[in-house]
């Protein structure tokens, strides 16, 4: 039964009549005619579409059907088919440019100008070729299906013959053979490093250390002696694979796990391919080479690690939490808010009962609102840890929006700093006792107490993320900062602390900072140029660090002369709270009816001692606070 069909033959033709004719060609104005036309309700159970994709040439019309498919079934080889991964683009339905215009099952359709220029380059000249695209093959009008079709991802690019990325067309074919030509070189040292580095460990080492070294490095295992082949910082192809990763495609949730889940995946790019390990080997690198992409193509590094997630999880290297996912593509995104969930979702985790690779978590509902699915999540996450450390990765934009619960992450949001407390243990000795409010179900009401309720100092808030600010008066400006807030008497170290938010690095790195540090009390003036010489060096990776722990954050002071970091949007009135359960301390905000605001986690290094943490919970007289946080 199809649906939304006009009700008999003569609506269809005055619909067919709308048609537009422009420059010889026919075009069906995508307002007039429904899109649910052409699609048959699936069957029950495990059922997809396939598109059938007709050959021809270039330049010729595409003509194609959908075939139901039924997953459950064991297929002869003529029914195998790849699966394509790609994004939408920008698709307004006024602008001619951004659609192309196909023939599927009989009827014209209209269809996004990317999907429109993979489907011509990916179309064979003289056989039929199958293809999957969830654009055509899921009836996205229809909400219900789309939440059925999206528990069935995992098993479509399980079962694809091969995942084609494509990336879209390039502007030039320099462009497209710098990058590769790059990726290939990286990939090919890289290679022949990993197997002088089995060879070593097997010689010399006895086995004693891991192995594959390509990943390995990503986790600061030493090279094998005599290897010293690295690009040059000068090479321009450098900046060309920054610019591949700041292609739309690598900004994509859903990328992850169709590529991550794939059999075998290729990347096209413009006429040029390459296979998509090859692609994690490349970001493998850039993950070590930090100092070298900051101020080039920081987004490029962003997603890059999109890249190089996909790649861990064809190897096998899952150990990863569903909240340690939504961290590592907190800059993706998707179309519709709630697949910045669902997208991942397909991806097996380290919980045995939470998430391996099926919809155990959530169900998909697509007709449910962004606020009800992110509220949902959160309050799995919170009783599934039995910690409130998911707390940790909540990070408000210029104000704390008053139609959202103010505890819950909104993951569509493009952090500006890092996150506080995620790999801590719940501090104390207390279990939480985080439960929703019956007053509303919006609220959670967790228990905890007040450490202080007045800030002698706040300096003025750290500079935002801008890509294009100069790194080093950024690091003069954070200074200035920290020096508002701080004691004479207390010691380089001390701000050293609060600026790495307690993660020091007693290496090269670290002695580097501290004699910068000094330098900064001498001449203050001169951290633009040490901070511009330094950032080749161990240091300069160590005061990323630092950057990442500061942008939009402020250093505040409280009454009782404890010194923390929290987030930028604090401000007299707010309080300083330990929550039970919670891995770090946290601004709350007091508002009406006694209830409170979520401002955010913050650092303090007085509280980083447990056991100085429960004597001064035990000499205040163990008084316990229910806070309501809505």
């Amino acid at each position: 039964m199809q649906a939304d069909v006009p009700s008999d033959e003569d609506s269809v033709k005055t619909v067919l009549e709308k048609n537009l004719v422009l420059d010889g060609n026919r075009y069906l104005d995508p307002c007039a005619f429904p899109r649910a036309f052409m699609y048959i309700s699936l069957p029950k159970g495990n059922w997809i579409r396939i598109l059938e994709l007709q050959p021809g040439g270039l330049n010729d019309p595409i003509h194609c059907s959908l075939i139901p498919h039924d997953l459950d079934y064991d297929y002869e080889i003529d029914t195998d088919f790849d699966a394509l991964s790609y994004t939408w683009g920008i698709q307004r339905p006024d602008v001619k440019e951004d659609w192309g215009h196909i023939i599927c099952n009989n009827s014209h359709k209209a269809i996004g100008q990317n999907l429109f220029e993979a489907l011509k380059v990916f179309r064979l000249p003289d056989e039929s070729r199958l293809i999957w695209a969830d654009a055509l093959c899921i009836n996205q009008d229809d909400l219900r299906e789309r939440s059925s079709q999206v528990q069935l991802m995992r098993r479509i690019y399980e079962q694809a013959s091969r995942t084609i990325v494509w990336i879209g067309n390039a502007e030039s074919s320099i462009e497209v053979h710098g990058a590769l030509s790059m990726i290939c070189e990286l990939a090919l040292h890289l290679q022949r490093a990993d197997k002088e580095y089995k060879d070593y460990v097997t010689s010399t080492l006895k086995g004693t250390k891991p192995h594959f070294w390509i990943w390995n490095k990503c986790f600061v295992v030493d090279p094998p002696e005599g290897y010293d082949w690295e690009p040059s910082n000068g090479d321009p192809r450098l900046l060309l694979i920054y610019q591949l990763f700041n292609k739309d495609w690598f900004n994509r949730v859903w990328v992850i796990q169709e590529v991550a889940l794939a059999r075998d995946a290729v990347v096209r790019w413009g006429a040029g391919s390459v296979n998509c390990d090859w692609l994690g080997f490349a970001a493998a690198w850039m993950r070590e080479h930090t100092s070298l992409i900051w101020g080039r193509s920081e987004w490029g590094f962003f997603t890059s690690e999109h890249a190089f997630l996909m790649q861990m999880y064809r190897m096998g290297c899952n150990n990863y939490t569903f909240t340690n996912l939504l961290l590592h593509t907190r800059y993706a995104k998707a179309t519709d808010p709630k697949d910045r969930i669902y997208g991942l979702m397909g991806l097996a985790t380290i919980e045995p009962d939470l998430c391996q690779g099926e919809f155990t978590m959530l169900l998909p509902d697509y007709e449910k609102s962004k606020v009800e699915v992110y509220t949902a999540l959160a309050k799995k996450l919170i009783c599934h840890y039995k910690d409130l450390r998911l707390l940790s990765s909540v990070s408000h934009d210029f104000k704390i929006d008053d139609t959202w619960p103010s505890w819950v992450p909104d993951w569509t949001k493009t952090p500006g700093t890092s996150f506080i407390g995620h790999e801590n243990r719940p501090m104390g000795e207390w279990s939480p006792s985080a439960y929703s409010s019956p007053l509303s179900p919006w609220s959670l009401a967790v228990e905890g107490f007040i450490v202080s309720s007045s800030f002698e100092k706040l300096s003025a808030p750290n500079p935002e993320h801008v890509i294009t600010q100069p790194k080093g008066e950024v690091v003069l400006s954070i200074l200035k900062n920290l020096t508002v807030v701080h004691k004479s008497g207390d010691g380089i170290e001390a701000k050293a602390e609060m600026l790495v938010v307690g993660e020091s690095q007693r290496g090269s790195g670290y002695r580097n900072f501290m004699r910068f540090l000094r330098l900064c009390q001498k001449d203050a003036q001169s951290i633009s140029a040490a901070y511009d010489d330094a950032i080749d060096t161990p240091f300069g990776d160590f005061m990323l660090d630092v950057l990442g722990n500061c942008y939009n954050r402020r250093f505040f002071r409280t009454a009782e002369g404890m010194v923390g970091l929290g987030p930028g949007k604090m401000e007299e009135g707010d309080v300083l709270c330990l929550l039970f359960g919670a891995t770090v301390p946290y601004i709350l905000r007091p508002v009406e009816d006694g209830r409170y605001r979520l401002v955010g986690p913050c650092y303090v290094h007085d509280l980083l001692d447990d056991d100085g943490v429960m004597q001064m919970w035990r000499d205040g007289g163990e008084k316990r606070t229910m806070f309501e946080i809505y």
